[in-house]
């Protein structure tokens, strides 16, 4: 449902000053919308899966089973970082800066989108450098907050403008 609603807020802006910066921001979600599925995938079945072999492990193989759990649990590190960088920090600054030179959304959404961008950045870098804390996790959940925020300011407003223009 959100990549539809960010292909909706796309096709809007498409057409305005800025349409460009529009077009990047589609393709930024299209590529994030990838990069989700591929760290839930890594984060959620992978990670379970060696989390299990493991767990499971005959005691002359749990060395082997450790560093395979661990190689997973790295992985989810780096994909997560590449999609909360991408999906949460790139693709909303790109949509802020065109709803910024469209003029058809208020000021103050594309500020909230700029906004739960940089968080987005921060968060993204913070898991890379840092790898799962406290703050990563709280720049994490509040970028995502933020965006969902701003993606629903942006369908009521569009939705809004249809209504006026008929």
């Amino acid at each position: 449902l959100t990549l539809w609603a960010l292909l909706a807020i796309s096709d809007v802006l498409a057409e305005m000053p800025g349409g460009f910066l529009a077009t990047l921001a589609t393709y930024s979600a299209l590529i994030g919308t990838g990069l989700l599925a591929v760290f839930f995938a890594v984060d959620g079945y992978g990670m379970k899966a060696a989390s299990e072999l493991w767990l499971s492990a005959p005691p002359s193989e749990t060395t082997a089973a450790l560093y395979a759990a661990l190689l997973m649990s790295k992985l989810g590190i780096a994909s997560g970082s590449i999609y909360f960088f991408w999906y949460l920090g790139l693709m909303p600054l790109l949509y802020g800066a065109a709803m910024i030179q469209s003029g058809v959304f208020p000021r103050w959404i594309s500020i909230v989108a700029i906004l739960g961008g940089v968080l987005g950045v921060l968060a993204g870098a913070g898991f890379y450098l840092f790898g799962y804390g406290i703050v990563s996790l709280f720049g994490f959940i509040g970028s995502q907050v933020i965006i969902s925020l701003w993606i629903l300011a942006a369908g009521i407003v569009l939705y809004r403008r249809t209504v006026a223009l008929t």
